[in-house]
């Protein structure tokens, strides 16, 4: 697992599994707590390597990143992702749904005091 899309409604991710050859955080431009709705992210990936490796050597632009435009500097593991816009948040659905009532009762012939509308 890594980075993901921003999605509206969903928390961020702030940092990627280690493995034995580095360690990763991940930051937010815009903070945020929960992703927006329509909103560009860029996410800035700082890559660390662990004793006995480096970052020396990486090419420019080395690193890629799902659903993202990234782009490095040479020998850096900071990695800079910029995404599409968030699209909407999506409406929770608990299996309910709730209408207005917008009907008008209709007055009994018995009811001297209903006046029926037209």
């Amino acid at each position: 697992s890594g980075v993901t899309v921003p999605v509206a409604g969903v928390a961020p991710v702030s940092t990627i599994p280690a493995t034995t050859q580095y360690t990763a955080t991940i930051s937010w431009s815009p903070a945020a707590a929960i992703f927006a709705a329509s909103t560009v992210y860029t996410a800035t990936i700082t890559i660390s390597p662990k004793s006995g490796y480096t970052l020396t050597g990486v090419s420019t632009n080395f690193f890629t990143v799902a659903g993202a435009t990234a782009t490095n500097a040479l020998n850096s593991g900071v990695v800079s992702a910029l995404f599409p816009p968030t699209g909407e948040v999506p409406l929770e659905d608990d299996g309910v749904l709730v209408f207005e009532d917008t009907h008008q009762p209709s007055c009994p012939p018995s009811d001297p005091y209903c006046r029926q509308q037209n």
